[in-house]
């Protein structure tokens, strides 16, 4: 038996290492296509023994891989049913590869043998103490043929060239899990950001496929744009394809859009019915849980616990599951569906049972609000609370820095002055005003409360703009009363700028600096999508506040909104060269974040205008050599 192991990498440094260290002890050889890094991948890949290729990148990862297959298994190579293909991206590893080997050697004995074998790949995020997105079964491991390539310039898929379809027969083992951390909280969204623009080119290309609708509906969920995956995940699942993955992602996109959004619980009932009707085994079974969760928004608590306590029992019986193939989220899914239980118990006034549910969900997802919510109600000492749930942590300074802020959202005011004492003394000193008002209000002293609660009142009007700016036009139609209420919790001068931004108004010009009071109060509140009717404001009050504003959203990683305003920027603004050199090399930036082109141009304009910056030398540097390549 031979394992060659594949990747396709660019600046991959902060990865590389640790994925070829699980793959090394098992690979017989390792090949590496490099597509421009400019970091230490090639240097990296290299000390790990493996064979380092270069391939230009051409906004296709089909191409990229099919070259490390083209050199991996060239076209004249005999078949060999023993020797066995193993792609990786950087971002994934094998932490429990022990085995692996010798399950391959026996697949050969299997009847009908396999062609491939689609391992688990689990979804986790690094930046949240490593907790469990999603997983889902994936093509990593073929049988070495010259006719097995990739087809698709983004989410592409291995078909076999000469019918088209994927390799098959396909084995499924749950033992070898792939760890997959490019969906952690840090770095997803520009990596969504760089599949929507491949979609979208590619869909300008080849018109709307349904793959594409697929991939186009879940990009778009995580970029909070959530019409727009609404839309796409109805075309893809109206589309005559079938997957590997089977639609159970399509209908989980759709129903968590439709929550986004706020629509009527009937729409969502309509999708689990869909997918109750369409889907099988515990893919099925999730849905039961969609159901209770529905019936429990509704005020049913007996029927959203039998429709949740069938759910469970299906997801915990690993017998029924073993040998099913297709996307399962179930893992992820878990702790909601244990919370959603403990609430509907508790309803029941079933405490104990609620407790015992809250108490699984946590020690799956320490961060679950909805099992902390039930724990709050069924401990009336916030200390034993507090005994039971901090253990859950990895880190336990950083679980009371979360239950703290969770008990401030929540106005719990027993478990907030319980984890006063927990906390670092940064947190603490940070944390003085608000603690101090939590402690007034258990004491009953109401006089100094009113005194405290206006030190942190700015901050809560802030957090109220923020809501006001991001909700969903759908929502204010549906509870005007309620979003005039909360309007006239604002100051005039914000509720004038929400107006003019909804009914596509100038503002005045005196209204510049409390523009960008409301702009700071939206900062980690409003995606990119959200935040777009509220900046392009901007232009009321002329080219350096657009400026400006652009500068606010490319520091936030909004580089699309930013083009938007640097392009209403008219060009006798730029007459002086402080200006010019500003507006060229933030330009330049956000054309570099986009892989749009003309970054160099206007990186060398900005020079030209004398500009200083440090960051410009740097981004030179890079274009030219890109360039050069």
């Amino acid at each position: 038996m031979y394992l060659t192991a594949c990747y396709i990498t660019k600046n991959e440094s902060r990865n590389l290492s640790a994925s070829l260290a699980t793959v090394a002890p098992i690979a017989d050889r390792i090949v590496v296509v490099d597509t421009g890094s400019t970091d230490d991948t090639v240097e990296i890949a290299r000390r790990c023994g493996a064979e380092v290729l270069s391939f230009p990148w051409q906004d296709d990862f089909a191409a990229a891989r099919n070259f490390a297959l083209d050199h991996a298994v060239p076209s004249e190579t005999p078949a060999d049913p023993d020797r066995w293909i193993l792609f990786l991206d950087a971002d994934e590893s094998l932490p429990h590869a022990e085995g692996l080997r010798e399950m391959l050697a026996g697949l050969s004995a299997v009847s009908p043998a396999p062609e491939g074998v689609l391992l688990t790949l689990v979804n986790v995020d690094d930046d949240a103490e490593g907790l469990e997105i999603s997983r889902f079964h994936a093509l990593r491991l073929w049988r070495q043929r010259p006719h097995y390539r990739y087809r698709g310039a983004i989410h592409e898929v291995l078909v076999d060239t000469r019918t088209g379809r994927t390799p098959e027969p396909c084995a499924i083992d749950q033992r070898f899990l792939v760890r997959h951390t490019g969906y952690s909280s840090a770095r997803v969204r520009s990596k969504l950001l760089r599949d929507l623009a491949m979609l979208e080119a590619d869909m300008q290309a080849h018109g709307e496929q349904p793959l594409t609708m697929r991939y186009l509906a879940d990009a778009c969920y995580g970029l909070g744009r959530y019409e727009d995956a609404v839309r796409a995940a109805r075309k893809a699942l109206a589309a005559p394809v079938t997957t590997v993955a089977g639609d159970r992602d399509l209908y989980d996109v759709l129903l968590r859009s439709l929550q986004k959004l706020g629509r009527p619980l009937t729409e969502q009932q309509d999708v689990v019915h869909e997918a109750l009707a369409h889907l099988t085994g515990t893919a099925r079974a999730e849905f039961v849980g969609w159901q209770g969760r529905l019936r429990l928004a509704a005020g049913d608590a007996a029927g959203a616990h039998d429709a949740l306590a069938e759910c469970l029992n299906a997801l915990q019986d690993k017998a029924k599951r073993e040998g099913e193939a297709g996307s399962s989220g179930a893992e992820a899914g878990l702790p909601d569906i244990l919370a959603a239980d403990a609430q509907a118990l508790f309803s029941l006034g079933r405490q104990k049972e609620a407790e015992k549910q809250a108490m699984a969900a946590l020690a799956s997802n320490p961060y679950q609000e909805k099992a902390l919510a039930v724990l709050a109600e069924c401990f009336p000492e916030a200390e034993a609370m507090v005994s039971r749930v901090l253990p859950l942590y990895p880190a336990p300074e950083k679980g009371a820095s979360f239950l703290a802020s969770f008990a401030e959202r929540h106005r719990i005011v027993p478990l907030r002055t319980a984890l006063a004492a927990h906390l670092s003394l940064e947190e603490r000193e940070g944390r003085a005003a608000v603690t101090a008002c939590f402690q007034q209000a258990a004491a009953d002293d109401w006089a100094g409360l009113l005194q405290g609660a206006a030190v942190i009142a700015g901050e809560a009007l802030q957090e109220l703009f923020a809501a006001l700016v991001a909700l969903p036009e759908e929502r204010r139609a549906a509870e005007p009363d309620r979003v005039a209420e909360w309007e006239a919790a604002l100051p005039a001068a914000l509720r004038h700028l929400l107006f003019c931004m909804r009914a596509q108004q100038t503002a005045e010009a005196q209204e510049e600096a409390t523009f960008f009071t409301g702009l700071e109060a939206l900062s980690g509140f409003v995606t990119e999508q959200q935040v777009l009717p509220y900046v392009r404001l901007s232009e009321s009050f002329g080219p350096a506040a657009l400026l400006r504003t652009a500068h606010w959203l490319a520091d936030r990683c909004m580089e699309a909104a930013a083009w938007e305003l640097l392009q209403r920027i008219p060009a006798d603004f730029l007459a002086e060269d402080a200006q010019a050199a500003d507006f060229w090399l933030l330009t330049g930036r956000v054309l570099w974040a986009l892989g749009a082109e003309g970054a160099q141009e206007c990186f060398e304009r900005a020079a030209a205008a004398g500009c200083e910056d440090p960051r410009l030398a740097f981004h030179l540097h890079w274009a030219r050599k890109e360039q050069e390549a």
